[in-house]
Formats: C-alpha cells, structure tokens, sequence
C-alpha cells in the first residue's frame, strides 16, 4: 500500500481531485484523462508542480498535442481530453488542518474594520502585523517584513503600501485560489482611494477560509 508521503492530489480545472496513489495516478495517465503536464501536490509540498517532475513519472516518455496525450511507441491516441487545459488556472493549495484548534492566523474581520475606522487607521498596523505572519505561514516562507513595510511606507509616504498590498494580494489569491487578476486590482484601487483596510478585511477573509474559518 502507498504510504501517506506517496500520496498524490491532482489539480484539474483548478480544482483539487484526490489524494490518489501512485497506481491511481498511473490508470490515469494510461486511460489519457490526465497528462504529465497536470499540476499535482504531494505531503509538504511548497507549490505545485507537473507530474512530470515527480520521481515515479520522470522516466515515462509524453508530449502535448491540441489537449491530446501523445503515447510513445505508436500506441493508439486516446480521445481528446475532457478536462480543459489548467495552465491558465490558479491552482488552490490544500487547506491547512487545525485539528479542532482555532489558528492564530484567524482574525474578526468585522471588529477589525471598526477598530480600524474608529482609531483613523491606526489599529490597521495591529491587523497587517498578524496578516504579514499569516501570508508568511501560507507561503511556508518569510517573504514579508511587518518592519520593512512600515519603515518603507513611511518614507515614501504611502506609496510603498500599494505595491505591498497589491503583491501581498497576489499571493494570497496565487495560495487560496482565487482570482489574480481580480485581487491585484481591488489592493491598487482600495490603496489609492485610501481604503487600505477594505482590502485587508478581503484579504483576511481568504486567510480565514485557508486556516479553517469558515464564520469568520
């Protein structure tokens, strides 16, 4: 039996699909529902990544044709895939488990907006310093500095905040699934319009969904 490290997730049309085993994976490929151009995770993975590029797969001989899974050595063409093509799609990384434990990463959006709006913003660096430790821990890497936006959003007098809330959104969204293109131009409009926390409150919701809370 496969262990849990073997275990594959398969991304299709955005969508997680599994865990399957390594043999589920193959039956698969052989009956040209997947290629190994599909996107998959595995346990602790950081990002998704072609099955092409896992060990089990990388001696196995396919290319790419119209949506069509090429055989080697003459074999028929199975039909044209049914699945369309998810290169395009933002795959969406298995949710974090809290094992019944509430995540510190999850925040009262609602209480956060009016502390922020009563304190004329002030209570907004209390929610970007937790939000900057919860991007981190979806990432699985220390790519934000709570020190580093403020010095920078001080000096430049705000402007360095639209390019952090606008890169911070497309992570977020990169992470969760969500739309890219949609996050990225609801952080620059909410920023320039002085509506900063309206884009965290956005964001802390897809942060809140990733770590399990749903209510929040």
């Amino acid at each position: 039996m496969d262990d849990l490290n073997h275990k594959i997730i398969l991304i299709i049309n955005g969508t997680n699909h599994g865990p399957y085993s390594i043999s589920k994976v193959q039956k698969l490929l052989s009956s040209g529902k997947i290629t190994l151009e599909t996107l998959c995770w595995q346990k602790d993975s950081k990002a998704p990544k072609p099955l092409r590029k896992l060990a089990e797969f990388s001696d196995q001989q396919t290319s790419l044709s119209q949506g069509h899974w090429v055989l080697p050595n003459n074999q028929k063409q199975p039909r044209q895939l049914k699945f369309r093509d998810e290169s395009n799609k933002v795959p969406r990384r298995p949710p974090m488990q809290n094992n019944g434990n509430k995540s510190p990463y999850i925040r009262n959006i609602a209480v956060d907006l009016v502390l922020s709006v009563i304190t004329l913003g002030i209570f907004n660096l209390f929610v970007q310093y937790h939000q900057v430790r919860a991007v981190n821990a979806m990432l699985g890497e220390n790519k934000y500095s709570f020190r580093k936006w403020f010095i920078f959003t001080f000096i430049s007098c705000g402007l360095y905040n639209i390019y952090h809330e606008y890169v911070k959104s497309i992570d977020i969204s990169i992470v969760s699934g969500s739309d890219r293109q949609i996050s990225g131009l609801i952080a620059i409009l909410s920023s320039l319009f002085g509506l900063f926390f309206i884009n965290d409150a956005i964001q802390q919701k897809e942060i809140n969904e990733y770590f399990g809370g749903q209510d929040l």
